[in-house]
């Protein structure tokens, strides 16, 4: 019978029964083909051949530039319809997970994969398989609320670790996103249509409490990054092209008569702690000179609290430099009246730590 197959068989063309068709081993019998079967190595689990590294990689490579043939496919195709997935009703572990996670990333870092997977991607495409989700639906699309609550519920809580900020600015930068969406957000702010939209939009989420303060929570915590505040404050300062007023250049005049050591920074140009200096040393040394209008930086403030002085003032106001070494010089707007008095306090604080 070697070679034959039991039922029909092709070769013959004979219908063959099986020797045990309709019997039943006895005891003894069972007994006999447990013990032979207890001797023989259990090829299960880790025992499995298929298992090792070794092995597995000569059946790769076995394998390696076979494909199987439209009519194979098509057949596996038909005998696994209507059956469930092994998956089905079972979930993945975290390790699990975690493996499949990290090796679809490294398949992914390979050109030759991301081509490929274009590839099929735009053959599926072309032959009508792919159908991208807005096909056929006009202008911008609006996610009902309730779609609005499930995405919401889904990403509360949920914080984008530095790396894979960096990895997606990165991503940007080398594909332009950051020039494309600047050009598109000119274009939509041209239209004072949408520029009300985003207003009022705006407006409706400052009015949900909780929404005011997480957006609270998240200056506060933003704030105590110095290369954010910094860039914050660069970026204001830009915004309103602020330019030194005449008081401001009558007292670089005055500067500049005396040492060019200092340079008109009051426009943004170096920020030292989220602050701004107004003028600000040039050959290396750490000084800053503020220059404080009588209005904004006293009177307007002792509305408030009445008993404030200059030297309370001042004191606030140089923390943010002292604590990174830099010496401070404040110039009063009423100083200016006298010149020579003031040259000679100007004189004084240059010529520290000389």
């Amino acid at each position: 019978m070697k070679g034959h197959n039991y039922g029909f068989c092709r070769k013959c063309r004979k219908e063959h029964i099986r020797p045990m068709q309709g019997k039943h081993h006895t005891e003894k019998t069972k007994r006999r083909i447990g013990l032979a079967n207890t001797a023989r190595p259990n090829m299960m689990g880790g025992n499995n051949p298929a298992k090792r590294p070794e092995v597995r990689k000569k059946i790769s490579l076995f394998n390696k530039g076979k494909h199987l043939s439209n009519e194979t496919k098509s057949k596996l195709s038909i005998a696994r319809k209507g059956k469930p997935s092994p998956m089905k009703g079972k979930h993945h572990s975290e390790q699990t997970r975690k493996r499949l996670s990290e090796k679809a990333i490294l398949q992914m870092q390979n050109p030759k994969m991301r081509e490929q997977l274009s590839e099929i991607k735009m053959k599926q495409f072309a032959e009508g398989k792919f159908v991208p989700w807005n096909k056929g639906k006009k202008g911008l699309q609006k996610h009902t609320e309730d779609a609005k609550k499930s995405m919401s519920l889904a990403h509360l809580g949920r914080r984008l670790s530095e790396e894979t900020k960096r990895k997606l600015s990165e991503v940007r930068v080398e594909r332009g996103l950051n020039e494309k969406q600047s050009e598109l957000a000119k274009k939509l702010w041209q239209d004072l249509k949408f520029r009300e939209k985003h207003s009022e939009a705006n407006k409706k989420m400052w009015q949900n409490p909780v929404y005011r303060e997480n957006q609270r929570e998240k200056a506060k915590e933003n704030w105590k990054n110095l290369e954010y505040r910094n860039k914050v404050v660069t970026n204001a300062m830009k915004a309103v092209h602020i330019k030194p007023n005449n008081k401001e250049l009558f007292l670089d005049s005055v500067i500049h008569s005396i040492t060019s050591n200092y340079k008109y920074t009051g426009d943004g140009q170096t920020i030292i702690n989220g602050r701004c200096p107004d003028w600000t040393n040039t050959n290396g040394q750490k000084k800053v000179i503020l220059f404080n209008g009588l209005y904004w930086h006293l009177q307007r403030l002792q509305k408030k609290e009445p008993t404030l002085t200059r030297g309370d003032v001042m004191s606030i106001e140089k923390k943010p430099y002292e604590e990174f070494g830099f010496k401070v010089l404040f110039i009063w707007e009423d100083e200016l009246k006298d010149v020579e008095k003031l040259k000679q306090i100007i004189l004084k604080f240059n010529k520290q730590g000389d």
